[in-house]
């Protein structure tokens, strides 16, 4: 039609031309006249050479599209129905093909917060993409999913439309999530510690207070009782209050080596921590209910024998005992 259009708009031309100016622009203008097929046919060609590399550029578009690992959506506006999707999209939203395609996310379920669908809308209405967008979706209308939206409008002759692309975010978040109460139980393990710390210098000073502060006041008071005896000369009542004060002596040096034994244990003196050959290993655990501890202990004992036969180089000499 365009074609008829255009011969018809240069015969016209030319027979005004003629009617004009004569013969001079008959030679001029009749002569090309006559390659007209030629120059149809150039056109033609042209025409179908650029049809041509259109088609390919759509066939490489949509294998781009049917490749890409990203899910993608294209929806239609105004009702925003799926026009066109990425399989991984449907793969990661729970639909399939034959069903999602003409339908909106709210009737699919998937839209758990219509009213922010709709101003995420009007965002991209206004000409501004979105990207990075966190929401909460559910997958097939029963597994809830928390996803990344890349969102951009795209005007095309025959209307616009909106194209998405999503990144499951769901697993990251629940690692997140988990690193954090970790991180708030070690900080608790912390405190706990600190506070276990606190409470055992509270208990050293209250024994040392109560026990080794005793024997020394009672220690002070017998060696004064005596000095008192011996400057008036009484020898044998001096003697037993000294006899007195070594005994309480004797029982303070006790308290005081098993203070330092409690802070710090012998066996865990220098030369016995450097050892290579010297291991400790603590295991808690729980009886089961109704089992005694001497029967516990004699499980043990059995496994422990049965352990140094099997290993005796790495086993011979270890002890074992429940408390």
């Amino acid at each position: 039609l365009v074609g008829t259009a255009t011969l018809l708009y240069q015969l016209v031309v030319v027979a005004v031309l003629l009617f004009e100016h004569g013969r001079g622009v008959a030679n001029s203008i009749i002569v090309p006249l006559n390659h007209l097929p030629l120059m149809l046919s150039l056109a033609l060609i042209a025409h179908q050479r650029q049809r041509r590399r259109l088609i390919e550029s759509e066939r490489t578009l949509q294998k781009i599209f049917e490749t890409a690992p990203t899910p993608i959506v294209i929806a239609r506006p105004p009702a925003r129905e799926f026009e066109r999707a990425h399989p991984a999209a449907f793969q990661m939203l729970g639909l399939s093909p034959a069903t999602a395609i003409g339908k909106t996310a709210v009737q699919h379920g998937i839209v758990m917060n219509p009213a922010r669908r709709t101003a995420m809308y009007e965002e991209l209405a206004t000409g501004g993409p979105i990207t990075g967008r966190e929401v909460t979706i559910m997958r097939a209308g029963v597994e809830e999913r928390t996803v990344s939206i890349n969102a951009d409008r795209i005007a095309l002759d025959s209307g616009d439309r909106y194209i998405y692309s999503f990144y499951d975010v769901t697993e990251l978040r629940r690692a997140e999530q988990k690193l954090r109460a970790s991180s708030e139980q070690m900080r608790q393990l912390y405190v706990r510690l600190a506070n276990v710390e606190d409470d055992e210098r509270r208990a050293l000073h209250a024994e040392l207070h109560d026990q080794v502060g005793a024997n020394l006041s009672a220690l002070r008071l017998e060696l004064d009782v005596a000095a008192s005896l011996l400057s008036r000369g009484e020898t044998g009542s001096a003697t037993e209050h000294l006899r007195s004060a070594r005994e309480v002596t004797a029982e303070t040096i006790t308290m005081a080596r098993d203070l330092m034994a409690e802070l710090r244990p012998p066996a865990l003196d220098d030369d016995e921590r450097t050892r290579r050959d010297n291991l400790i290993f603590l295991a808690l655990a729980r009886l089961r209910d109704g089992v005694p501890l001497d029967q516990g202990n004699s499980r043990v004992a059995a496994i422990a024998a049965r352990l140094e036969t099997e290993h005796p180089e790495s086993r011979k000499g270890w002890t074992n005992r429940l408390l």
